[in-house]
């Protein structure tokens, strides 16, 4: 068995090119995506005759969670 035969070769490694910006673009929307999920539940939540509240610090937790990672992505974007 040679290393050609284990190792992919240059023209496969040519062919596969994977954009960082681009999942990088997909993994903030993701996020912004779920933020704005968070808040909708947030407030239909709130509108409920008896909020649980439990529910509620749950929720909020998570969104400031992910809008944490956001606003660290953010920055750590513009330093760049």
């Amino acid at each position: 068995m040679q290393v050609s035969d284990i190792l992919p070769s240059s023209q496969l490694i040519r062919s596969i090119h994977f954009d960082w910006r681009e999942a990088l673009n997909t993994f903030l929307y993701k996020l912004t995506r779920l933020h704005g999920q968070l808040e909708e539940e947030i407030r239909s939540e709130l509108k409920r005759r008896f909020p649980d509240s439990l529910r509620l610090l749950r929720l909020k937790k998570v969104r400031l969670h992910v809008k944490d990672r956001l606003h660290a992505h953010v920055l750590r974007e513009r330093r760049a």
